[in-house]
């Protein structure tokens, strides 16, 4: 399972924290925490089995994929736990850290709720990505091998300057599971759009796919793919402010930062 990339990772977090109402004051000035973990829920797959399966969801192996439960038990139930391993179970694990994150916030642990809350970025952006929401996740059903990497990592690496995040209004989210499973169905109406941009790139560019891309591979596919990827990455990081201020209000965080001021703490997030 791959992810953005770490640039894009990045990017994601620090944008996110842009849309982020006053009042969230204590998390915005943890922007640098936030960038620079961005990547630790990747980093985690080395050591730990159960990371890799929350990174995506091959909604295509699901029957019911466009109506998928809230309650992961029902989905292990029908499906089965190693299947689960291999289809992805992301939409549930954003639900599972929102989850985190608010009981997080509730008893201040503001150094475990910065962890969660970079983690939460990086699931989200995750979801976001169009090649982490389908079974043809590296082009390999199609003859497109190797897109996974060449769209997340290596051309968005070279563009990501070009793009560029302007400020939202976050939204409280009375459905996060609803939200996750919409993010992922949304990126996977892009899938063939990429698939599509990978071939056209190609053939502008002369490259038969066997070795390392040109430059004008990459040049082309930016000019198919630049409005899209704008687009998605742009909503990852509201819906990522949405769902840190929704576990920040489920929490009553207000009321804790309030108290924990008061009692002369030098900072919330140590």
């Amino acid at each position: 399972a791959w992810g953005w990339g770490g640039t894009a990772n990045r990017f994601i977090n620090q944008n996110s924290v842009r849309h982020l109402p006053a009042g969230m004051s204590q998390l915005a000035a943890q922007e640098a925490f936030l960038t620079s973990h961005a990547s630790d829920a990747d980093t985690r797959k080395y050591s730990d089995p159960t990371e890799e399966p929350k990174h995506y969801i091959d909604l295509e192996s699901f029957s019911d994929f466009r109506t998928l439960p809230p309650d992961l038990s029902v989905v292990v139930a029908q499906y089965g736990w190693p299947a689960l391993q291999s289809y992805g179970i992301l939409p549930w694990t954003i639900v599972a850290t929102v989850d985190s994150l608010t009981a997080q916030f509730r008893r201040a642990d503001w150094n475990k709720a910065c962890q969660s809350a970079a983690d939460l970025g990086h699931y989200v952006g995750d979801a976001y990505q169009p090649l982490h929401c389908t079974v043809n996740y590296n082009g390999q059903l199609t003859g497109n091998g190797g897109i996974h990497s060449r769209y997340e990592s290596s051309m968005l690496g070279q563009y990501i300057s070009s793009l560029s995040i302007h400020s939202d209004t976050v939204r409280y989210v009375g459905d996060v599971y609803a939200l996750a499973l919409g993010m992922t169905l949304h990126s996977n109406g892009y899938v063939d759009s990429i698939l599509q941009a990978d071939n056209a790139a190609r053939a502008a560019s002369g490259w038969n796919g066997s070795g390392t891309a040109p430059q004008s591979y990459y040049t082309a596919m930016w000019d198919r793919t630049g409005r899209l990827t704008q687009e998605l990455l742009q909503d990852a990081t509201r819906d990522i402010a949405s769902l840190w201020y929704t576990a920040w209000v489920n929490a009553g965080v207000a009321a804790l930062a309030v108290a924990e001021e008061t009692s002369g703490a030098a900072s919330l997030f140590s």
